[in-house]
């Protein structure tokens, strides 16, 4: 997730508030789909709401719900934000929870996967 979207998936940025100052990406143009990761924070918001826990605790449970992931590196820049990084395992995601974050998370095919996805071209 590249340190959380540079931050991004923390919870910090949400739709329609200015971003905060200070944070990585306050001045700088986002290089992804800017509403399809809001569309994810606000999942990973009513996970982390269910659990009493933080946006940033959903996102780093997620990746560790994921097969083939056997570790999360945590980035973080004050003993807070690693305080908080380490409550991710106090708790576990739902597997409806999972298949949420999956859908609402799922990559749009690019070419040649999208037209491969609708089956035979005449």
């Amino acid at each position: 997730m590249e340190s959380l979207a540079r931050g991004f998936l923390s919870g910090k940025y949400r739709r329609g508030k200015p971003r905060p100052k200070g944070a990585r990406l306050s001045d700088s143009t986002l290089t992804f789909d800017e509403q399809k990761a809001y569309d994810i924070i606000d999942e990973l918001d009513r996970v982390a709401t269910a659990h009493s826990a933080t946006v940033t605790q959903a996102a780093l449970n997620y990746l560790l719900c994921k097969p083939g992931i056997s570790s999360v590196l945590l980035g973080m820049r004050t003993p807070e934000q690693f305080a908080d990084n380490l409550k991710t395992t106090d708790w576990d995601m739902m597997p409806q929870e999972v298949t949420r974050l999956d859908k609402v998370s799922k990559p749009i095919p690019i070419y040649p996967y999208a037209n491969l996805a609708s089956g035979p071209q005449d």
